[in-house]
């Protein structure tokens, strides 16, 4: 039979932060913040795991750094990585477009995919159109990423381009607002 101890340490965090605007005498934000941070450490007597524990000044801090990071990201641009997959065996040529895009040459790929958007097989062209549309996003041109993918569903019929085409426009709207955002500051 072994004895062991265990402590938990919570946080209460409650913070409120707005955002003025002298010149127009303006709220551009205001936002309230209610979080609990919680510590719990176990060991074998009660110091070992008090000691565990970080002091009140450290997690007043790191609770104060946390709710200040929620807010940043809540009203700053964040960078969000996301995955995407691409048709890479639709026939030899869309495999050394894979190696292109596996080094980062996406320019490389391209010429390829454009070939075979106009190929008399449906399958191959609704293939190439969706990464014809991949690679407009990656280049960072939305629209054109979203006239791809719409190719790829209404003249080829890929079903999978239907979520790509959500994606998309959901990408738009946000960076439309984003994009609005900004202009005021």
């Amino acid at each position: 039979m072994v004895k062991e101890y265990y402590a938990d340490l919570r946080m209460n965090v409650r913070s409120g932060w707005t955002i003025y605007k002298p010149a127009d005498h303006q709220i551009v934000d205001r936002n309230a913040f209610n979080d609990e941070m919680r510590w719990s450490e176990h060991g074998d007597t009660p110091e070992q795991v008090m000691a565990k524990l970080p002091s009140k000044r450290r997690a007043i801090n790191e609770s104060g750094f946390f709710s200040g990071n929620e807010y940043a990201r809540r009203i700053s641009p964040t960078w969000v990585a996301e995955h995407r997959s691409y048709f890479r065996k639709a026939n030899d040529d869309f495999k050394i477009a894979a190696r292109y895009v596996k080094r980062d040459r996406w320019s490389d790929a391209i010429p390829i995919w454009q070939k075979y958007a106009v190929s008399s097989d449906e399958k191959v062209a609704g293939r190439a159109c969706y990464n014809m549309a991949l690679a407009s996003e990656v280049e960072g041109n939305l629209p054109l990423a979203l006239e791809w993918a719409n190719r790829a569903w209404k003249q080829h019929g890929l079903k999978k381009a239907r979520q790509y085409i959500l994606l998309l426009e959901q990408r738009m709207a946000q960076q439309s607002r984003l994009d609005e955002q900004m202009k005021d500051m």
